[in-house]
């Protein structure tokens, strides 16, 4: 792995139940204005779903998402399901 992505590993993030407890798949990342990462399924979300868990995790499911790792601040990523490319809006 080289240094940049090894930097990540570590890197508290936030994602939903859906995705930790029923290995919902990542559909939409988003990369907000204060730094923080945001990793979510496509499932509603009514609140007090968010859970802080280290980057890691989040690339063990799904390594694509290493592509989004450049994404500037205020951007997100979506895509319809696990086999689709990634859209960046």
């Amino acid at each position: 792995m080289i240094p940049q992505i090894l930097a990540y590993q570590d890197m508290m993030v936030f994602t939903c139940e859906h995705f930790l407890y029923d290995q919902e798949p990542i559909l939409w990342v988003f990369h907000n204005e204060d730094d923080q990462w945001i990793f979510l399924c496509g499932l509603e979300h009514e609140g007090g779903e968010a859970l802080l868990v280290k980057f890691k995790l989040i690339n063990n499911a799904d390594s694509s998402i290493l592509q989004l790792m450049e994404l500037p601040l205020g951007q997100q990523a979506h895509r319809a399901s696990f086999r689709d490319e990634w859209v960046i809006s």
